[in-house]
């Protein structure tokens, strides 16, 4: 092997040991969250015991606010490992990994053999990206057809293999659309036809001669034909519910800022970016400027990354609904400029400001997170006495504190490492020290913020979930009362036999409903929160069965169970079309 060959070979292994941290080690070791996650998680476990791929629902209802491949990953990850946490996550953790790889390989292509480990090390231990590969939802997939389309524009830019990786780019739209709908497909494109208008000065027939080398004539079949078989079937299982519920609200009204709750001002991407891709977006503002790179090789190709970057970023930004991850198909591009500019700038006095510059940002900011964490009562106590309003401290905030100070620690100490091997000009042992706190982050975050998330925060609701579970099998019938925010999680964790064709668990906030509910149903049992429970118990509905953290399960004061031939479990689903589940 060649020494280059050697040389990629290490970082690949490399990398790969930071993917296994930052994705896959502990991966099971918390419980499902809610919201997203928790509904994600139900509507794929539904749909691996109905077998039906078609029309995914959560609790018995239609659920289409997106497209079922994360759902069809994971049911098909649960039938081969089981049902956990951990093959749940399985399809998350492998698509960030290879988003990895991926931006390693562009920023090698782009500007050479030094960017690729930094870019792949910068993305994978961003803490926005960490917690994407951790988790249930599109986000992490949606990345990886971005990336992958986009790699595979790369790729056709030469005269070997131009076909085959133009169909990899309508392929990966394509997977995209059957990920998180149109802007699978709209994301890429929009990057490619803006970096060649503005490559070819906004001639539209050079536009379209650039745009060629994708092979447009077969290519886009070629997308109809991964993305409309589901899209189609859909439609005819459910009709104009699927085009009301699906196209209409999920997509335009999304966009048009119909969703109220994810509403979010112009600017709200800029601090996200900040905090998701801390601590190396210090570098991003210097990477997305294009004088660094102009005389390299790869420039052409550093202004494709930056179109990638600012078409996401302003794409998101102009929607009316935002949420923090969504900006994430643009971390990729971000990665690999930031990659390219710590390879390519050596040698420049400017660049040695700058180099010194983000790393005081880096400690400074674990400094504060340190110091705010150490004088957490404190601060609580005077925001509490400005507020008028009290703000209890209980154990678990005590812990958050405890945990967040560890963090900031970790932060502060690389940082200011990195910045005192940046001020003797170690520009590559800067870049190691704030690799190697970014992966001591992540391990204490994964180590110890998980663990204290599941066993003060998720594992007694859970927990909880299992037991009444297990009433629920001996024949009590059983309704979730908690109000907003919902806590689907509770589904994954009772058993198949709650989700059987024709049934589901009765879940509303509705106190008066479920007090005449067990009043009425001998044997129920109610699983709600502390408060709810204690006002059932005053109106005389049950008692309190269980306790775990603020949940209890309150239990019907009539002893006797239904009988065999009756139904357990839930009510029978009503007849309904494809429609939202209440959130």
């Amino acid at each position: 092997m060649t020494a280059p060959g050697r040389h990629a070979l290490r970082e690949a292994v490399l990398l790969l040991a930071v993917c296994g941290l930052a994705f896959v080690w502990r991966l099971g070791s918390n419980g499902v969250w809610d919201l997203d996650e928790g509904l994600y998680a139900a509507c794929a476990r539904e749909m691996l015991l109905s077998g039906d791929a078609v029309t995914p629902r959560v609790n018995g209802v239609p659920f289409f606010e997106k497209p079922p491949l994360a759902y069809w990953a994971a049911a098909a990850s649960m039938a081969a490992f089981g049902r956990s946490e951990w093959s749940l996550r399985l399809p998350s953790a492998l698509a960030a990994s290879l988003t990895a790889f991926l931006t390693w390989w562009i920023a090698r292509r782009v500007f050479g053999p030094r960017a690729g480990l930094p870019a792949g090390v910068f993305f994978a231990l961003a803490p926005l990206v960490l917690a994407a590969g951790r988790m249930l939802t599109m986000d992490a997939l949606l990345m990886l057809w971005v990336s992958a389309a986009l790699a595979c524009w790369l790729a056709a830019q030469g005269e070997r293999r131009g076909a085959l990786a133009a169909a990899g780019f309508w392929t990966a739209c394509g997977l995209g659309v059957l990920t998180k709908g149109a802007v699978g497909v709209l994301l890429p494109v929009l990057i490619v036809a803006i970096h060649l208008a503005a490559r070819e000065g906004w001639r539209p027939g050079a536009l379209w001669a650039g745009f060629g080398a994708l092979r447009p004539a077969w290519g886009i079949p070629l997308l109809i034909a991964v993305a409309a078989p589901w899209h189609l079937a859909a439609w005819r299982a459910e009709g104009q519910a699927f085009v009301e519920e699906y196209i209409v609200r999920q997509h335009l009204g999304r966009f048009r800022g119909g969703d109220t709750a994810h509403r979010a001002p112009f600017w709200f991407f800029v601090p996200a970016l900040l905090a998701g891709a801390f601590p190396w977006s210090a570098f991003v503002p210097l990477a997305l400027a294009g004088h660094w790179s102009r005389g390299l090789e790869g420039a052409r190709q550093a202004s494709w990354l930056r179109a990638w970057f600012w078409v996401v970023f302003l794409f998101f930004s102009a929607s009316g609904s935002k949420l923090v991850s969504y900006i994430l198909p643009c971390f990729p591009a971000a990665a690999a400029l930031a990659g390219g500019w710590v390879a390519s700038t050596e040698g420049s006095a400017a660049a040695r400001r700058a180099w010194r510059g983000a790393c005081v940002v880096a400690a400074a900011t674990g400094a504060l997170l340190l110091a705010a964490a150490v004088a957490f009562e404190p601060i609580v106590g005077a925001v509490a006495r400005y507020g008028g309003r009290p703000f209890p401290l209980d154990e678990t905030a005590r812990a958050i504190a405890a945990a967040a100070a560890r963090l900031g620690g970790v932060t502060a100490a690389s940082g200011c490492v990195a910045l005192l091997l940046a001020w003797a000009d170690r520009r590559r042992e800067a870049v190691a020290a704030l690799g190697a706190g970014m992966a001591l982050f992540a391990a204490a975050a994964v180590h110890g913020g998980l663990a204290l998330a599941e066993r003060r925060v998720l594992a007694p609701l859970h927990g909880l979930a299992r037991e009444a579970g297990n009433r629920l099998e001996a024949g009590a019938p059983l309704r979730v009362v908690i109000a907003g925010p919902r806590r689907p999680s509770v589904l994954f964790y009772l058993p198949d036999s709650a989700f059987a064709p024709g049934r589901r668990v009765l879940e509303d906030g509705d106190v008066e409903a479920a007090n005449r509910w067990l009043r009425e149903t001998p044997g129920a049992l109610a699983l709600t929160d502390a408060t709810r429970a204690a006002r059932l118990v005053a109106m005389g509905a049950g008692r309190v069965a269980a306790t775990r953290g603020g949940w209890a399960l309150v239990e019907s004061r009539a002893v006797s169970v239904r009988t065999h031939g009756e139904e357990r479990g839930g009510d029978r689903l009503p007849s309904h079309g494809a429609g939202r589940v209440p959130r």
